[in-house]
């Protein structure tokens, strides 16, 4: 590997002026190059330059070169989402060498800051041990901070904890001419800020009635911009931040809200032999304190018994097991909640099964787990799709949507794994591709678009804490009327007019696009 920072040495003569204003590292070596071609997705796209800032004068100089040269610009965490959402044909700014300090916890306003390369995993090891916690989050994440809000990322524990936006205090960026800001209640927009702000409100006051119709039934989706709230303020530019993908602006740091960390948890494992039982364990946890939930389906526990024996809990001819965790200031406390929760659902108390602490929940959830599953089931026969990872329907419709989904997937013959959040509606489909069939690039592009047409007829998101990345981008349509596209891509255009910020993403895709970037082999 090629990396520079003082010297223009290999470097393209392209990069070589704005190599040498980098405090970071630049590389345009071809291993670096290949490296960056791939996420989880089935796509492959050669970037030209990845770039390591230390600083966000570094973001700067980089933005204003690519402003210069029409060079897009794509932001990129750990590189493990499965949409596509990280690969660009341009520069590659890599936040995770650099970015990667904790500034601050503030026991006295409850509040922790960490730069955008920051892990999950590494920002409540910080926090777990002085008994403080970020409840939503688990540490088995290794998504970073940048790439966790980017993307929307949290998905368990949402109808109990809230959603990711109600645990950011505030979020520091980068816009697209170079300006550094911070994004919370209370501040004066300016500069380049300011006009952002003075160009959306007026937008989005316009369009409120429009948005009040076409706003999304479920409060989790995330299917493009989060423009639903049109009251005038601070609040509004974060909502649109969460979940852009960087094609608005560039996080470089966030302060999150944190609470004492339970000292008690606990997860019942809980075999659904009818699928009719679902919707009332459901209901019950709302009401009962449970926290967490997780569905998952039987060719999943079958995949983990046969590869990671004796992990997760097993149960015969059960097609979903739901899994739930509670928490509880004492032992007992934690215990009164789950014998009440059973009390309530129908099945059977002695064909569940429990186990103490959250670490195996976290273990299963953790979208690497079932990928590493694939892998040793697959042996590279199979291409692991899970640009099906994140649709949303609202919760009573989950036990229709899940049979319908189900259904068109045994006509079509898939390999398939359903997994998901159930209590707030969401839906993950883990499809195997024979990637060695030519058809395979159009197969995949044509089964998406039913799935996603049938969650069109749940009136469902296509992506709830994931992104829609290069993937599902051209099937927001799906979700949305032509005039709220239309004005996604207004918003696009107040934040960033020339386009240079991950282009492709949350606008501007296209089916011809993917089916030209798809790997074949």
């Amino acid at each position: 590997m090629i990396t520079v920072s003082n010297s223009t040495h290999h470097i393209p003569p392209l990069f070589q002026d704005v190599a040498k204003m980098l405090h970071g590292d630049i590389d345009c070596s071809y291993e670096t190059l290949q490296k960056y071609t791939k996420d989880l997705s089935p796509f492959f796209i050669t970037p030209q330059a990845v770039v390591y800032p230390k600083n966000p004068s570094d973001i700067k100089h980089i933005l204003s070169f690519s402003r210069e040269y029409k060079i897009p610009v794509t932001v990129r965490g750990k590189g493990i989402g499965g949409n596509g959402g990280a690969l660009g044909e341009g520069v590659i700014i890599d936040m995770s060498r650099y970015f990667t300090r904790m500034r601050s916890v503030n026991l006295l306003e409850n509040t922790v800051t960490a730069e955008a390369g920051v892990s999950v995993e590494e920002l409540l090891e910080r926090l777990h041990p002085i008994n403080y916690d970020i409840p939503l989050l688990s540490k088995k994440d290794p998504s970073t901070v940048g790439g966790l809000i980017a993307t929307n990322g949290a998905t368990f524990g949402t109808f109990s904890f809230g959603s990711l936006r109600d645990w950011i205090e505030s979020i520091t960026i980068v816009t697209d001419e170079g300006e550094e800001h911070i994004l919370k209640e209370g501040i004066t927009p300016h500069g380049r800020l300011l006009g952002i702000y003075q160009a959306l409100f007026p937008l989005l006051t316009e369009k409120a009635p429009l948005l009040r119709a076409h706003k999304p039934l479920s409060h989790v989706d995330g299917s493009g911009y989060r423009i639903w709230d049109t009251s005038i303020g601070p609040r509004q530019l974060i909502d649109e931040i969460i979940g852009s993908e960087g094609t608005l602006a560039i996080i470089t740091s966030a302060t999150f809200r944190i609470t004492h960390k339970k000292s008690h948890t606990g997860t019942i494992y809980i075999p659904l032999h009818n699928k009719k039982d679902l919707e009332v364990c459901i209901r019950e946890a709302k009401n009962k304190g449970g926290e967490k939930m997780f569905l998952y389906d039987e060719t999943f526990m079958q995949l983990a018994q046969k590869y990671r024996q004796g992990m997760v809990p097993f149960f015969s001819e059960t097609p979903y097991v739901l899994a739930l965790t509670f928490s509880g200031k004492s032992e007992a406390s934690l215990q009164e909640k789950i014998e009440s929760y059973l009390k309530k659902i129908p099945v059977e108390a002695f064909t569940i099964k429990y186990v103490s602490g959250i670490e195996l929940f976290e273990t299963i959830t953790e979208k690497g787990f079932l990928f590493s599953l694939c892998e040793d089931y697959t042996r590279g026969a199979f291409s692991i799709y899970s640009g099906l990872n994140d649709l949303v329907v609202t919760s009573p419709q989950i036990k229709e949507a899940l049979l319908d989904i189900e259904n068109y997937l045994h006509k079509k013959g898939l390999p398939h794994i359903l997994t998901g959040a159930i209590d707030v509606g969401n839906i993950s489909i883990t499809l195997l591709f024979d990637k060695h069939n030519e058809h395979y690039g159009d197969t995949l592009l044509r089964v998406t678009q039913d799935i996603c047409a049938i969650i069109k007829e749940y009136k469902g998101g296509v992506s709830m804490s994931s992104g829609e990345g290069l993937m599902r981008t051209p099937f927001l349509s799906y979700s949305y009327s032509d005039q709220i596209i239309n004005l996604f891509k207004k918003i696009k255009n107040v934040w960033d007019p020339l386009g240079v910020l991950n282009p492709g993403k949350k606008v501007g895709a296209s089916l011809t696009y993917l089916k030209q970037h798809i790997v074949q082999k």
